[in-house]
């Protein structure tokens, strides 16, 4: 299957999706939170909201992130002070981050920090 049949494709199964009112019943293929599909994935925009498993996922996701943030980033650039707010946009964060400029770990598409480096 082709990519533009495959983005039309996903575009209905998500407005069908979206109007349902039961619960999605999974079958052989995976679901991904991406844009990136084949014939054996779908892509389900919100999907966290109809399949458990795919919350679950973003939870744990998360909680790694976090830790992550707390026990590495912390201690390659502890002048941002990542364990006490795990990247998050506080305002000792945004201090930081006007007192040193992104670390390689920020994010250069993410709006702040092209406002916060354009303005510089």
């Amino acid at each position: 299957m082709d990519q533009a049949r495959c983005a039309a494709g996903r575009g209905r199964r998500n407005r069908r999706t979206q109007r349902s009112s039961g619960p999605i019943q999974g079958d052989d293929r995976s679901f991904v939170a991406s844009e990136r599909l084949s014939n054996r994935c779908i892509s389900l925009v919100r999907g966290d909201g109809f399949l458990p498993s795919l919350s679950a996922a973003s939870v744990v996701a998360k909680v790694a992130r976090d830790r992550w943030m707390v026990e590495v980033a912390h201690q390659r650039w502890p002048e941002y002070h990542f364990n006490d707010h795990k990247g998050y946009g506080t305002k000792k964060h945004r201090e930081a981050l006007k007192r040193f400029g992104p670390c390689p770990i920020h994010r250069r598409s993410y709006k702040p920090i092209q406002e916060l480096t354009h303005s510089s």
